[in-house]
């Protein structure tokens, strides 16, 4: 094992091949973890923790720092996506309520003109009780 640091200083433990390429990494504190190269390919064992923010307001906007909302509110609403995300940052929405099928619909909003999710400047949940991941690559957000 082979102790090292990422550029933001966050401690890491490597387990590196007879040719020195990297074949497992531990993260020794909670980090933002993402993709970058080819083959675009990630691996995640264990666990992931989310603290859920229990939201039951009509208008939120998310921090950076904001991965899990749940919507507890039985009206139509809207969530704004952070307006300067790290690339490969995750947030998730879910209709805690149940009702976003009832036509109390979650509207996902981009916070600049600029952004886009899948596309479009707007994301629609419609389904009751949906949880819908939206990962940032960089220069759009894609939904899961």
């Amino acid at each position: 094992m082979t102790t090292f640091k990422d550029a933001q200083k966050t401690p890491m433990l490597a387990m590196t091949k007879q040719d020195g390429t990297i074949s497992r990494v531990a993260l020794t504190r909670p980090t933002q973890v993402g993709i970058v190269g080819s083959p675009a390919m990630l691996l995640l064992f264990g666990g992931l923790s989310l603290v859920p923010t229990f939201d039951k307001t009509e208008i939120t906007y998310l921090s950076n720092d904001d991965k899990l909302l749940i919507r507890n509110r039985a009206v139509t609403s809207s969530v704004y996506l952070p307006t300067n995300p790290e690339e490969g940052q995750i947030h998730i929405v879910k209709d805690g309520a149940g009702t976003a099928g009832g036509g109390n619909t979650i509207t996902v909003r981009v916070a600049s003109a600029k952004q886009l999710i899948d596309g479009a400047t707007t994301y629609v949940m419609s389904t009751s009780y949906v949880a819908t991941w939206f990962v940032w690559s960089g220069s759009v957000w894609f939904t899961l």
